[in-house]
Protein backbone atom coordinates (compact mmCIF):
# COMPACT_ATOMS: atom_id res chain seq x y z
CA UNK A 1 0.00 0.00 0.00
CA UNK A 2 1.21 3.80 -1.22
CA UNK A 3 1.94 5.48 2.19
CA UNK A 4 -0.32 8.33 2.01
CA UNK A 5 -0.29 10.32 5.10
CA UNK A 6 3.12 12.41 6.02
CA UNK A 7 3.32 13.04 9.49
CA UNK A 8 6.25 15.38 11.41
CA UNK A 9 7.40 13.76 14.36
CA UNK A 10 8.75 16.58 17.19
CA UNK A 11 10.90 15.36 19.30
CA UNK A 12 13.42 17.73 21.99
CA UNK A 13 16.01 15.23 21.52
CA UNK A 14 18.36 12.80 19.25
CA UNK A 15 16.74 9.43 18.96
CA UNK A 16 18.78 6.66 18.80
CA UNK A 17 18.10 4.10 15.44
CA UNK A 18 16.71 1.69 18.03
CA UNK A 19 13.85 4.03 19.48
CA UNK A 20 10.31 3.15 18.66
CA UNK A 21 9.36 6.55 17.36
CA UNK A 22 12.13 5.78 14.85
CA UNK A 23 11.53 2.23 13.78
CA UNK A 24 7.98 3.08 13.45
CA UNK A 25 8.69 4.54 10.35
CA UNK A 26 9.36 1.51 8.49
CA UNK A 27 6.61 -0.59 9.76
CA UNK A 28 3.90 1.73 9.27
CA UNK A 29 1.44 0.75 6.18
CA UNK A 30 0.09 4.45 6.33
CA UNK A 31 2.14 7.02 6.84
CA UNK A 32 5.66 8.40 5.75
CA UNK A 33 7.73 10.12 8.60
CA UNK A 34 9.67 13.33 8.62
CA UNK A 35 11.67 14.02 11.89
CA UNK A 36 12.04 17.44 13.72
CA UNK A 37 15.24 16.81 15.79
CA UNK A 38 18.18 18.85 17.16
CA UNK A 39 20.18 15.81 15.32
CA UNK A 40 19.71 13.34 12.56
CA UNK A 41 19.50 9.74 13.82
CA UNK A 42 22.12 7.61 11.82
CA UNK A 43 19.59 5.68 10.15
CA UNK A 44 17.54 8.63 8.51
CA UNK A 45 17.72 9.84 4.92
CA UNK A 46 18.43 13.59 4.53
CA UNK A 47 15.06 14.13 3.25
CA UNK A 48 13.49 12.35 6.61
CA UNK A 49 14.94 14.76 8.70
CA UNK A 50 14.43 18.45 9.13
CA UNK A 51 16.76 19.95 12.10
CA UNK A 52 15.04 22.36 14.92
CA UNK A 53 16.13 23.32 17.89
CA UNK A 54 14.10 21.84 20.82
CA UNK A 55 16.46 20.10 23.60
CA UNK A 56 15.75 18.66 26.80
CA UNK A 57 15.23 21.36 29.64
CA UNK A 58 13.30 24.90 29.76
CA UNK A 59 14.82 28.10 28.23
CA UNK A 60 14.12 31.63 26.72
CA UNK A 61 15.40 29.75 23.52
CA UNK A 62 12.57 27.91 23.37
CA UNK A 63 10.74 31.02 22.57
CA UNK A 64 12.28 30.76 19.04
CA UNK A 65 12.61 27.32 18.18
CA UNK A 66 8.52 27.34 18.25
CA UNK A 67 8.60 30.65 16.37
CA UNK A 68 10.93 28.25 13.79
CA UNK A 69 8.18 25.29 13.89
CA UNK A 70 5.59 27.62 13.16
CA UNK A 71 7.71 29.02 10.28
CA UNK A 72 8.76 25.49 8.71
CA UNK A 73 4.77 24.42 9.07
CA UNK A 74 3.92 27.63 7.10
CA UNK A 75 6.31 27.13 4.42
CA UNK A 76 5.85 23.68 4.18
CA UNK A 77 2.53 22.46 3.28
CA UNK A 78 3.13 19.25 2.69
CA UNK A 79 2.34 17.74 6.73
CA UNK A 80 -1.03 16.28 6.74
CA UNK A 81 -0.18 15.67 10.94
CA UNK A 82 2.57 16.90 13.74
CA UNK A 83 2.72 14.49 16.33
CA UNK A 84 4.29 16.05 19.59
CA UNK A 85 6.83 13.62 21.86
CA UNK A 86 8.05 15.44 25.21
CA UNK A 87 6.53 17.99 27.71
CA UNK A 88 7.33 21.10 26.04
CA UNK A 89 6.32 20.05 22.71
CA UNK A 90 3.17 18.31 24.03
CA UNK A 91 2.23 21.70 25.64
CA UNK A 92 2.68 24.41 23.23
CA UNK A 93 3.29 22.12 19.83
CA UNK A 94 -0.58 21.35 19.45
CA UNK A 95 -1.23 25.30 19.65
CA UNK A 96 1.39 26.48 16.96
CA UNK A 97 0.43 23.37 15.03
CA UNK A 98 -3.08 24.91 14.82
CA UNK A 99 -2.16 28.56 14.43
CA UNK A 100 -0.05 26.94 11.52
CA UNK A 101 -3.03 25.38 9.96
CA UNK A 102 -2.10 21.87 10.31
CA UNK A 103 -3.54 19.08 12.45
CA UNK A 104 -1.61 17.70 15.94
CA UNK A 105 -1.64 15.22 17.97
CA UNK A 106 0.58 14.42 20.93
CA UNK A 107 1.81 11.19 22.97
CA UNK A 108 2.29 11.76 26.63
CA UNK A 109 4.88 9.62 27.73
CA UNK A 110 4.29 10.71 31.36
CA UNK A 111 3.67 13.45 33.14
CA UNK A 112 7.09 13.42 35.45
CA UNK A 113 8.39 14.85 38.04
CA UNK A 114 5.68 17.84 37.62
CA UNK A 115 3.36 15.59 39.32
CA UNK A 116 5.58 12.83 40.57
CA UNK A 117 7.79 15.44 43.12
CA UNK A 118 6.38 17.30 46.28
CA UNK A 119 8.82 19.61 46.19
CA UNK A 120 7.10 23.69 46.34
CA UNK A 121 8.54 24.52 42.75
CA UNK A 122 6.73 21.34 41.37
CA UNK A 123 3.69 22.33 43.34
CA UNK A 124 3.70 25.76 42.06
CA UNK A 125 4.13 24.51 38.15
CA UNK A 126 1.17 22.17 38.69
CA UNK A 127 -1.45 24.85 38.07
CA UNK A 128 0.18 26.23 34.96
CA UNK A 129 1.02 23.17 33.63
CA UNK A 130 -2.69 21.53 33.45
CA UNK A 131 -3.50 25.13 32.12
CA UNK A 132 -1.83 24.77 28.62
CA UNK A 133 -2.23 21.06 28.66
CA UNK A 134 -6.15 21.72 28.84
CA UNK A 135 -5.47 23.97 25.88
CA UNK A 136 -3.12 21.58 24.37
CA UNK A 137 -5.99 19.11 24.63
CA UNK A 138 -8.20 21.66 22.96
CA UNK A 139 -6.10 22.12 19.77
CA UNK A 140 -5.30 18.39 19.31
CA UNK A 141 -7.13 15.86 16.90
CA UNK A 142 -5.71 13.11 20.02
CA UNK A 143 -3.89 12.51 22.33
CA UNK A 144 -2.05 9.27 22.95
CA UNK A 145 -1.17 7.82 26.68
CA UNK A 146 1.58 5.27 26.79
CA UNK A 147 0.01 3.80 29.94
CA UNK A 148 -3.71 3.37 31.25
CA UNK A 149 -2.91 5.22 34.67
CA UNK A 150 -2.07 8.26 33.01
CA UNK A 151 -4.91 8.08 30.68
CA UNK A 152 -7.48 7.66 33.21
CA UNK A 153 -6.23 10.61 35.39
CA UNK A 154 -6.70 13.37 32.76
CA UNK A 155 -9.63 11.76 31.72
CA UNK A 156 -11.12 12.78 35.49
CA UNK A 157 -8.81 16.62 34.79
CA UNK A 158 -10.76 17.12 31.62
CA UNK A 159 -13.67 15.01 31.45
CA UNK A 160 -15.09 17.65 28.25
CA UNK A 161 -12.03 16.36 26.43
CA UNK A 162 -12.07 12.68 27.48
CA UNK A 163 -13.16 11.31 23.76
CA UNK A 164 -9.78 12.68 22.11
CA UNK A 165 -7.61 10.31 24.54
CA UNK A 166 -6.73 6.71 23.57
CA UNK A 167 -3.89 4.13 25.34
CA UNK A 168 -1.45 4.05 22.76
CA UNK A 169 1.73 1.75 24.50
CA UNK A 170 4.84 1.53 23.32
CA UNK A 171 6.89 -1.19 21.64
CA UNK A 172 10.55 -2.50 21.35
CA UNK A 173 11.72 -4.66 18.52
CA UNK A 174 14.91 -6.83 20.76
CA UNK A 175 16.27 -10.21 20.45
CA UNK A 176 13.99 -12.69 22.46
CA UNK A 177 15.77 -14.88 24.90
CA UNK A 178 14.92 -18.26 25.77
CA UNK A 179 15.73 -21.64 27.50
CA UNK A 180 17.27 -19.83 30.39
CA UNK A 181 18.91 -21.39 33.55
CA UNK A 182 16.95 -20.78 36.66
CA UNK A 183 18.58 -23.14 39.06
CA UNK A 184 22.17 -21.43 39.27
CA UNK A 185 23.38 -20.83 43.07
CA UNK A 186 23.97 -17.32 42.51
CA UNK A 187 21.05 -14.93 41.11
CA UNK A 188 22.38 -12.16 39.05
CA UNK A 189 20.06 -8.73 39.56
CA UNK A 190 20.33 -6.06 36.79
CA UNK A 191 19.05 -2.50 36.80
CA UNK A 192 19.40 -0.47 33.75
CA UNK A 193 18.48 3.39 34.08
CA UNK A 194 20.37 6.98 34.24
CA UNK A 195 21.83 7.26 37.54
CA UNK A 196 19.18 9.66 39.02
CA UNK A 197 17.35 9.52 42.14
CA UNK A 198 13.69 9.41 40.84
CA UNK A 199 14.92 6.33 39.06
CA UNK A 200 15.02 4.19 42.55
CA UNK A 201 18.91 3.98 42.23
CA UNK A 202 19.34 4.46 46.34
CA UNK A 203 16.65 1.80 46.93
CA UNK A 204 18.50 -0.31 44.44
CA UNK A 205 21.89 0.69 46.52
CA UNK A 206 20.42 0.05 50.10
CA UNK A 207 18.72 -3.42 48.91
CA UNK A 208 22.32 -4.44 47.02
CA UNK A 209 23.89 -3.94 50.55
CA UNK A 210 21.40 -6.03 52.26
CA UNK A 211 21.74 -9.12 50.05
CA UNK A 212 25.36 -8.71 48.33
CA UNK A 213 26.85 -12.40 48.77
CA UNK A 214 27.09 -16.07 47.98
CA UNK A 215 23.41 -15.88 46.79
CA UNK A 216 23.09 -12.50 44.17
CA UNK A 217 25.54 -10.88 41.69
CA UNK A 218 24.11 -7.22 41.53
CA UNK A 219 24.71 -5.13 38.40
CA UNK A 220 23.89 -1.30 37.40
CA UNK A 221 24.18 -0.43 33.94
CA UNK A 222 23.14 3.13 33.14
CA UNK A 223 25.10 6.59 32.36
CA UNK A 224 25.83 9.35 35.24
CA UNK A 225 23.56 12.50 35.22
CA UNK A 226 24.39 16.50 35.66
CA UNK A 227 23.10 17.17 38.85
CA UNK A 228 23.03 13.64 40.80
CA UNK A 229 27.28 13.55 41.12
CA UNK A 230 26.48 12.51 45.02
CA UNK A 231 24.47 9.50 43.99
CA UNK A 232 26.98 8.73 41.16
CA UNK A 233 29.94 8.84 44.41
CA UNK A 234 27.71 5.90 46.00
CA UNK A 235 27.28 4.26 42.80
CA UNK A 236 31.21 4.30 42.59
CA UNK A 237 31.59 3.60 46.58
CA UNK A 238 29.19 0.45 46.28
CA UNK A 239 30.65 -0.77 43.29
CA UNK A 240 34.68 -0.21 45.30
CA UNK A 241 32.82 -2.34 48.02
CA UNK A 242 32.05 -5.31 45.97
CA UNK A 243 27.86 -4.39 46.74
CA UNK A 244 27.54 -3.92 42.92
CA UNK A 245 29.03 -4.22 39.79
CA UNK A 246 28.74 -0.69 38.44
CA UNK A 247 29.14 -1.72 34.35
CA UNK A 248 28.18 2.18 33.13
CA UNK A 249 26.56 2.92 30.02
CA UNK A 250 26.17 0.24 27.29
CA UNK A 251 25.31 -0.08 23.84
CA UNK A 252 22.52 -1.83 22.22
CA UNK A 253 24.77 -5.62 21.97
CA UNK A 254 26.22 -4.72 25.22
CA UNK A 255 23.39 -4.57 27.20
CA UNK A 256 21.33 -7.56 25.45
CA UNK A 257 24.64 -9.40 26.87
CA UNK A 258 23.72 -8.60 30.64
CA UNK A 259 19.62 -9.19 29.51
CA UNK A 260 21.16 -12.87 28.59
CA UNK A 261 22.99 -13.51 31.66
CA UNK A 262 20.32 -11.91 34.17
CA UNK A 263 17.38 -13.76 35.95
CA UNK A 264 15.41 -10.64 37.60
CA UNK A 265 14.62 -7.59 36.81
CA UNK A 266 14.73 -4.69 39.15
CA UNK A 267 13.44 -1.10 38.44
CA UNK A 268 12.23 0.79 41.51
CA UNK A 269 11.49 4.05 39.64
CA UNK A 270 9.29 6.36 41.27
CA UNK A 271 7.55 7.77 37.81
CA UNK A 272 7.82 6.30 34.41
CA UNK A 273 5.69 6.37 30.91
CA UNK A 274 6.24 3.56 29.76
CA UNK A 275 10.28 2.40 30.27
CA UNK A 276 11.55 1.07 27.23
CA UNK A 277 13.79 -1.56 29.62
CA UNK A 278 11.03 -2.90 31.30
CA UNK A 279 10.04 -4.11 27.91
CA UNK A 280 13.31 -5.06 27.14
CA UNK A 281 13.78 -7.09 30.20
CA UNK A 282 10.56 -9.02 29.43
CA UNK A 283 12.38 -9.49 25.84
CA UNK A 284 15.33 -11.22 27.70
CA UNK A 285 13.04 -13.55 29.89
CA UNK A 286 13.86 -11.78 33.46
CA UNK A 287 11.76 -11.72 36.19
CA UNK A 288 10.24 -7.66 37.19
CA UNK A 289 10.12 -6.71 40.34
CA UNK A 290 9.49 -2.98 39.92
CA UNK A 291 7.82 0.19 41.78
CA UNK A 292 4.11 -0.22 42.06
CA UNK A 293 3.02 2.83 39.84
CA UNK A 294 0.32 3.39 36.27
CA UNK A 295 3.51 2.20 34.15
CA UNK A 296 4.14 -0.89 35.66
CA UNK A 297 0.93 -1.70 36.48
CA UNK A 298 0.23 -2.40 32.84
CA UNK A 299 3.40 -4.18 32.30
CA UNK A 300 3.25 -6.47 35.60
CA UNK A 301 -0.37 -8.71 35.62
CA UNK A 302 -0.62 -11.16 38.45
CA UNK A 303 1.70 -14.09 38.33
CA UNK A 304 3.67 -11.78 35.54
CA UNK A 305 5.87 -10.35 38.06
CA UNK A 306 6.26 -8.32 40.85
CA UNK A 307 4.77 -4.72 42.29
CA UNK A 308 6.57 -3.34 45.45
CA UNK A 309 6.08 -0.57 47.19
CA UNK A 310 6.68 2.81 45.72
CA UNK A 311 9.83 5.07 47.02
CA UNK A 312 12.24 4.83 49.72
CA UNK A 313 10.88 1.57 50.75
CA UNK A 314 13.64 -1.08 49.75
CA UNK A 315 12.84 -3.68 52.24
CA UNK A 316 9.80 -4.94 49.86
CA UNK A 317 12.54 -5.11 47.29
CA UNK A 318 14.54 -7.40 49.83
CA UNK A 319 12.21 -9.43 50.62
CA UNK A 320 10.69 -10.33 46.88
CA UNK A 321 14.32 -11.35 46.12
CA UNK A 322 14.43 -13.31 49.55
CA UNK A 323 10.94 -15.34 47.82
CA UNK A 324 12.73 -15.55 44.24
CA UNK A 325 16.01 -16.85 45.30
CA UNK A 326 13.92 -19.56 48.00
CA UNK A 327 11.27 -20.27 45.16
CA UNK A 328 13.03 -20.94 41.53
CA UNK A 329 9.84 -22.17 40.03
CA UNK A 330 8.24 -19.12 41.42
CA UNK A 331 11.64 -17.34 39.51
CA UNK A 332 11.25 -19.51 35.81
CA UNK A 333 6.88 -19.08 35.56
CA UNK A 334 6.82 -15.11 36.09
CA UNK A 335 9.43 -14.57 34.09
CA UNK A 336 8.13 -16.69 31.25
CA UNK A 337 4.55 -14.94 31.58
CA UNK A 338 5.97 -11.74 31.52
CA UNK A 339 7.95 -12.74 28.18
CA UNK A 340 4.69 -13.52 26.88
CA UNK A 341 3.31 -10.42 27.93
CA UNK A 342 5.66 -8.36 26.46
CA UNK A 343 5.83 -10.60 23.00
CA UNK A 344 1.64 -10.22 22.67
CA UNK A 345 1.73 -6.19 23.12
CA UNK A 346 4.80 -4.80 23.42
CA UNK A 347 6.29 -5.25 19.81
CA UNK A 348 6.95 -2.80 17.85
CA UNK A 349 4.55 -4.86 15.41
CA UNK A 350 1.75 -4.62 17.57
CA UNK A 351 2.60 -0.67 18.24
CA UNK A 352 2.91 0.08 14.71
CA UNK A 353 -0.70 -1.43 14.13
CA UNK A 354 -2.14 0.61 16.93
CA UNK A 355 -0.74 3.60 15.57
CA UNK A 356 -1.76 3.09 12.28
CA UNK A 357 -5.25 2.10 13.33
CA UNK A 358 -5.95 5.57 14.88
CA UNK A 359 -4.27 7.21 11.88
CA UNK A 360 -7.03 5.90 10.14
CA UNK A 361 -9.73 6.92 11.69
CA UNK A 362 -8.08 10.15 12.20
CA UNK A 363 -7.54 11.11 8.90
CA UNK A 364 -10.30 9.51 6.72
CA UNK A 365 -10.08 11.86 4.20
CA UNK A 366 -6.49 10.73 3.14
CA UNK A 367 -6.48 6.89 4.12
CA UNK A 368 -9.45 5.30 2.61
CA UNK A 369 -10.12 2.41 4.73
CA UNK A 370 -8.68 -0.97 2.85
CA UNK A 371 -11.11 -3.83 2.35
CA UNK A 372 -11.91 -6.07 5.18
CA UNK A 373 -9.87 -3.79 7.39
CA UNK A 374 -11.36 -2.61 11.09
CA UNK A 375 -9.62 -0.20 12.64
CA UNK A 376 -11.88 0.31 15.81
CA UNK A 377 -9.94 1.12 19.19
CA UNK A 378 -11.19 2.89 22.51
CA UNK A 379 -9.10 4.57 25.05
CA UNK A 380 -10.23 1.64 27.60
CA UNK A 381 -8.47 -0.90 25.17
CA UNK A 382 -6.59 -3.31 27.44
CA UNK A 383 -3.31 -4.83 27.13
Amino acid sequence: MTKQLHVLNLANKQLPDHDYRVQYRSLSQLARLTYGLPDKPDSLDADEFVKLGFREGLGIADLMHFWGLGKHLVKNRKYDLVHCFSTKLQLLGPLVAKIAGVSSVSTITGFGRTFNRDELRYRLLRPFYMALLRRSVASAKAVFFQNHGDLQWLERQLPKQAHKMHWIGSGVEAEVITGKNFEVSRLVVLMVARLMHDKGIQEYLEAASRLAGDQYRFLLVGPPSVGQESLYRQVQLAHERGVVEYLGEMNQQELCEQYRRSHIFAFPSHGEGMPRVMLEAGHGLLCPVASDIPAHRDLIKPGAGFLIERKQDFESLVARLRDLQADRNLLKQNACAYQQHILTNYTMTAYAKRMDGFLQQLCPERLPTPPGRAAQFSANEAA
